[in-house]
C-alpha cells in the first residue's frame, strides 16, 4: 500500500488550502510545498507574482500553521523560465496565442511537486485543481475526469499530464462544488484573506502582456503591415501582429460601420486579416504534438466532444489521426475563433482523453 503522506502544493488561495485540510481530515499526513516561480531573468517583472509574493507566501504558511503541518517553500526561477516563459515567447514570436498553464502544469509544476514528494519520501501530490482522478480497473489506466462542478472544472488546463503523474496525484476538491469549498473553508476555519481566485498569466502581475513582449522580442516583430479584408482589400495599418490575436474587435483602428473581428494573422505577410462575426465560424482545423492521457494516440478516427479553449462548451465533433501527433478535428457544426497556439481538449462525456495544440491556418 502506498504511504499516506503528501506533498500539496500550496498557493495561497483558498482551493489548495481546502484541498490540504480535506487531506488532513481522511488521514493524511501533509507537507506543504510553494513553489517559488520568480522573474529569474526576467526584464520588466517584479518578484510580486501570485507565487512568490510575501503575502501569497504568507497566506500559505499560515493555512500550514493553522492546521500544523511543515511547510517549505522551493525556488522554482530557473525552471519556470526555461518550461514556461520561453515556450510562452516563442509562440509569440510564431504569431500565435499561447496559453501557459497548459505546460506550466505537466513540465513545470507536476515535475517540481513530484521531485519535492521524492525528497520527502511522499507517494502523493496533491493540489487544488477542479478535476479527478479515477482508476479504470478494466483498462488498467488512471483517467483524468472533469471536476463535479462543471463552472469550475480544470481539466482542461491538466490534459498533458500523463500515467506516471496521475498515479501520484490527487484532486481533493474536484469532487465538490466551489459554493461547498468557500463553505468548508469557513467551517475549518481556514484564513479567509486566502480564499482568493488563481490569475491567467500570474508572472506578470505589474506588468502589461504588450510591455513585456516588446521587451523579450526583437523591434522587427512589431513592425507596422496592413489590415487586409478576406478578400485581400486594404483597411488601415496594424501597428504589429503581435498586438493583435484571433476573435479581437477592439483596437483594430478600423470603422466598417459594423463589428469587425481578428479573422487571421499572416506573418509571412505581416497583415492582420478581419471581418464581420460571421467569419469567425469554422469547422475543420489541424491540431499538433498531441497528448493523449492513456499515453496511446488513436489509430483511427472517433466522436467526442471538443473544447478549444477553458471558457469554450464542449461541442461535438469527430477526430481524425493524421500520424506524427497530428490530428484533424471536424465540428458536427461552425465554432467561433478557432485560435491558433491555443489547445483543442477532447472528451467522451466527463473523461478528458487527450488533445493538441492548433496549428496555424497558414501551415495548412
Amino acid at each position: 500500500m502506498p504511504s499516506k503522506r503528501v506533498i500539496v502544493g500550496l498557493s495561497g488561495g483558498v482551493d489548495s488550502a481546502v484541498a490540504a485540510a480535506l487531506l488532513q481530515k481522511e488521514g493524511y499526513e501533509i507537507i506543504g510545498i510553494s513553489l517559488i516561480m520568480g522573474s529569474a531573468n526576467l526584464t520588466g517583472i517584479k518578484d510580486n507574482n501570485q507565487y512568490s509574493s510575501p503575502e501569497s507566501l504568507q497566506l500559505a504558511r499560515s493555512v500550514a500553521e493553522k492546521l500544523n503541518f511543515p511547510y517549505y517553500t522551493y525556488d522554482c526561477s530557473e525552471p519556470f523560465r526555461r518550461e514556461v516563459i520561453q515556450p510562452f515567447i516563442r509562440a509569440y514570436r510564431r504569431a500565435t496565442t499561447p496559453n501557459p498553464c497548459l505546460l506550466c502544469n505537466p513540465y513545470f509544476k507536476w515535475k517540481a511537486l513530484l521531485s519535492a514528494a521524492k525528497k520527502h519520501n511522499a507517494f502523493w501530490v496533491a493540489t487544488g485543481h477542479y478535476s479527478r482522478v479515477i482508476y479504470d480497473s478494466q483498462s488498467q489506466l488512471f483517467q483524468l475526469w472533469r471536476g463535479r462542478d462543471p463552472q469550475k472544472d480544470q481539466s482542461y488546463f491538466l490534459y498533458r499530464l500523463n500515467q506516471k503523474q496521475l498515479q501520484h496525484t490527487i484532486f481533493p476538491v474536484g469532487r465538490y462544488k466551489k459554493r461547498d469549498i468557500i463553505q468548508l473553508a469557513l467551517k475549518l476555519n481556514i484564513p479567509q484573506s486566502a480564499a482568493k481566485e488563481s490569475q491567467d498569466l500570474c508572472f506578470l502581475p505589474d506588468t502589461s502582456l504588450k510591455a513585456f513582449l516588446k521587451q523579450e522580442l526583437p523591434p522587427s516583430l512589431f513592425k507596422n503591415g496592413y489590415i487586409l479584408d478576406t478578400n485581400g482589400k486594404i483597411l488601415g495599418q496594424h501597428e504589429g501582429l503581435l498586438n493583435y490575436t484571433i476573435g479581437q474587435r477592439k483596437g483594430l483602428g478600423v470603422s466598417m460601420g459594423q463589428p469587425f473581428y481578428v479573422i487571421s494573422l499572416n506573418q509571412k505577410e505581416n497583415t492582420v486579416i478581419i471581418g464581420p462575426e460571421s467569419e469567425l465560424y469554422r469547422k475543420e482545423f489541424i491540431i499538433d504534438k498531441c497528448s493523449w492521457i492513456s499515453g496511446e494516440p488513436p489509430l483511427s478516427q472517433f466522436d467526442c466532444q471538443v473544447k478549444i479553449r477553458y471558457k469554450h462548451d464542449a461541442a461535438p465533433a469527430r477526430l481524425e489521426p493524421q500520424g506524427n501527433s497530428t490530428c484533424k478535428i471536424i465540428f458536427e457544426s461552425p465554432q467561433k475563433a478557432i485560435t491558433p497556439g491555443q489547445s483543442a481538449v477532447c472528451y467522451k462525456d466527463q473523461i478528458l482523453l487527450g488533445g493538441g495544440f492548433i496549428v496555424p491556418y497558414s501551415d495548412y
